[in-house]
């Protein structure tokens, strides 16, 4: 195999994980894939998540629009999403359960923010 030199064009080839954080009950950890979007000049990002008994990845979101999420319980993720086109200068909020389901918006702030760095665990 031929050596050659990274160029610059060649980050647009490979996607890159971020943000590893694990479940309050270590079974799983969450991360966020970047991916570098040359035509829209932009990254992009969707959350994972591994089962680290299992070794099983699944992609948690399917659209490239999460900007930080926080696990909330062992099963649950809250996460900041342009998924609806909030209004400019707001940010969105959803919740997704590893059970299975669909993301719920369940808050909307009037302003650009990341996840709270700490939340109490559902009850």
């Amino acid at each position: 195999m031929e050596k050659r030199k990274i160029e610059p064009n060649d980050l647009y080839e490979f996607p890159l994980p971020y943000d590893v954080t694990c479940s309050p009950d270590g079974k799983y950890a969450a991360y966020l894939f970047a991916f570098l979007n040359k035509e829209k000049d932009c990254c992009e990002s969707e959350l994972r998540v591994l089962c680290l008994e299992t070794g099983e990845e699944k992609v948690l979101t399917a659209t490239r629009d999460v900007g930080a999420y926080k696990w909330i319980s062992s099963t649950e993720i809250i996460f900041s999403s342009r998924r609806s086109n909030p209004a400019p200068g707001s940010t969105d909020f959803y919740i997704l359960s590893l059970e299975g389901g669909e993301a719920k918006k369940v808050l909307s702030i009037p302003r650009v923010c990341t996840v709270p760095e700490q939340l109490k665990e559902k009850e």
